[in-house]
């Protein structure tokens, strides 16, 4: 939400659950792409109006099953993937345990023995 100068954003072939772009800039987005997510339905932006007219299955931007609103709820998360976690810790790509660093590729370990791949852009 910060970063109003984010104009591409490229996250295809993941397991997001969720996915919040809203940044007060998204109609300037060059590319924005969220394909291949069988998991992610609801994009959080800032028009969803826009987003639907202008990110594209055709192009591969996103999945038909996603959707876009200013604001995804839990209940538009479906399946089992509102369980309770807890996390264990933080590790760097190679698996040494750090600190929140952002601007880096980070594995979060949780203790029902999950794992999510994160970066936060700064």
């Amino acid at each position: 939400s910060n970063n109003t100068n984010l104009i591409n954003l490229i996250c295809y072939s993941n397991q997001l659950l969720s996915a919040d772009v809203r940044n007060g800039n998204n109609q300037n987005a060059e590319w924005y792409m969220f394909s291949d997510n069988p998991n992610l339905e609801c994009i959080n932006v800032d028009d969803p109006t826009y987003s639907t007219n202008n990110w594209l299955v055709a192009n591969y931007q996103i999945d038909s099953q996603h959707y876009f609103d200013t604001n995804c709820t839990p209940t538009n998360i479906t399946g089992n993937n509102l369980t309770t976690k807890k996390l264990i810790y933080v590790s760097e790509i190679l698996g040494k345990k750090t600190a929140n660093k952002n601007n880096q590729l980070l594995l979060y370990i949780y203790d029902d023995e999950s794992t999510e791949k994160k970066i936060i852009i700064d």
